[in-house]
């Protein structure tokens, strides 16, 4: 998804088309990946570390779900584009900072069995919304 808000932000006003087909591959791997997360890896962080900052990621989830709407009812030509454009950035790697600690503390929580069991978990969800 970096990538693709890189190649988001490189677009100006002209690149109407660009910008559209950017919008929709982010739309599509954000809304996976936010599932995949929610319905398997916050469950377990919530279970196993009882962390008020597991529930924050929902909340992160909502503002990034957010953003993205608004970038995708945006016209593509409009001023405003690059603005929601470098929002929905700001959101996702703010989010990414913080997940990524606690995904960090929660491999430490658990056995090796149970971290393979839920990254198993994580790809079956991600190849069902696929």
């Amino acid at each position: 998804v970096e990538a693709l808000l890189d190649k988001l932000e490189q677009t100006d006003e002209s690149s109407k088309m660009a910008r559209s087909g950017l919008v929709m591959h982010i739309k599509k791997a954000l809304t996976k990946h936010a599932l995949q997360e929610e319905n398997v890896v916050y469950p377990a962080m919530a279970e196993k570390l009882d962390d008020e900052r597991a529930a924050a990621l929902f909340n992160d989830h909502a503002e990034m779900k957010k953003a993205l709407h608004a970038l995708v009812e945006c016209d593509r030509a409009d001023p405003a584009f690059a603005t929601r454009a470098a929002n929905l950035r700001r959101i996702v790697l703010d989010h990414v900072v913080e997940e990524e600690e606690l995904l960090d503390t929660l491999k430490r929580h658990l056995s090796a069995e149970e971290n393979a069991a839920l990254n198993s978990q994580t790809w079956r969800e991600g190849v069902a919304l696929s």
